[in-house]
């Protein structure tokens, strides 16, 4: 008898085992990023990308932090306190946030595993307010709390070049950035959940969330292009409804006129034409 329930323990626990290989070998998503990317390895991912891209000033001309300091300093008071506001991932000294500007006509935004945000001046300009710049930024930031960039490079197979990447291999870095490999495999749930991420996100700092549902508005209207260079976002005007929906329920949200700040943003903005 002890025989017999030895050997169904035994049995167990080596199903158990087999499990938990199968789960390591086809891990997507979540199960994936905590297998294999923790949250020191997520921000060196990020540092060396993100050192890269900057180190790219022909492709990607960093917005001169010194000659524009004024509208530095106020762009990252932005982020900042969408960062401050949001509890998906809250502050634990490993996690930190960098809000970069690329001085560029295109109008985009990216986000890069482990903090680091992009925004292009010609998005900036595009925006009509504010709320409506915070509503990208914090779009791009619900991708970060929610590890979309990491659990996409899992889900995509690009283990091997996380694992080069975090050893330093400057040519895996630079193929890398190439493909925008922390984007690839970011799917249409994974842009839903950052724009809802970005309505809460702005709702508890201080900004009027109908900004967010206009910049798509303003996206539409242009032909439905991205801010993103992926071809899975879904349709904008799904976006907008989900997004209306979602402000709809929100008891929290501050929806009138005063709180796009347009006429701060304005003069702002004015700096950089």
């Amino acid at each position: 008898m002890k025989r017999l329930l030895l050997l169904g323990v035994l049995v167990a626990v080596a199903v158990c085992f087999v499990w938990g290989c199968v789960r390591v070998l086809d891990a997507v998503g979540k199960t994936c990023s905590f297998l294999f990317i923790g949250k020191e390895d997520e921000v060196q991912l990020g540092r060396r990308y993100y050192d890269e891209i900057v180190g790219r000033t022909d492709e990607y001309p960093v917005l001169d932090s010194v000659v524009y300091d004024d509208f530095y300093d106020y762009f990252r008071d932005i982020g900042d306190r969408l960062a401050a506001s949001q509890t998906d991932r809250p502050e634990d000294g490993i996690l930190e946030y960098v809000f970069t500007i690329i001085d560029d006509t295109t109008i985009n935004a990216f986000a890069v595993p482990g903090g680091f945000i992009f925004v292009y001046t010609g998005l900036i300009k595009k925006c009509a307010n504010e709320a409506q710049l915070a509503g990208v930024m914090a779009h791009e930031l619900g991708h970060i709390t929610k590890k979309h960039g990491v659990d996409a490079m899992c889900s995509s197979g690009l283990i091997d070049y996380s694992i080069n990447v975090l050893l330093g291999d400057s040519s895996v870095i630079g193929q890398a950035v190439d493909g925008l490999l922390f984007m690839n495999g970011i799917s249409q749930p994974n842009e839903y959940e950052a724009d809802s991420c970005a309505v809460a996100y702005m709702a508890e700092a201080g900004y009027n969330p109908y900004g967010m549902r206009d910049f798509l508005d303003t996206l539409r209207d242009m032909g439905d292009v991205w801010f993103e260079p992926l071809s899975t976002h879904p349709e904008t005007a799904k976006r907008i409804a989900a997004v209306e929906k979602q402000i709809g329920t929100m008891s929290n949200a501050y929806t009138t006129e005063e709180y796009f700040y347009e006429r701060r943003y304005k003069e702002m903005v004015a700096a950089l034409q």
